[in-house]
């Protein structure tokens, strides 16, 4: 795997919003990683959704 591929899904995973937004953009303006930046954009949107809904639904301190 390229090192840009697994760059974008460490950014996806671990920064969804915005960071694994902006990464996936990028790999998918280069035509060769079109597909992986889709997949890290879709990966980024909708763990930050969950990241989201989890961080309104626990309790605070």
């Amino acid at each position: 795997m390229d090192k840009w591929k697994i760059l974008g899904y460490i950014a996806a995973i671990f920064s969804p919003v915005p960071t694994g937004i902006v990464a996936g953009y990028c790999l998918y303006l280069e035509k060769k990683y079109k597909k992986t930046g889709r997949n890290v954009l879709i990966l980024a949107v909708i763990w930050g959704i969950i990241t989201i809904a989890l961080a309104g639904t626990l309790p605070t301190i």
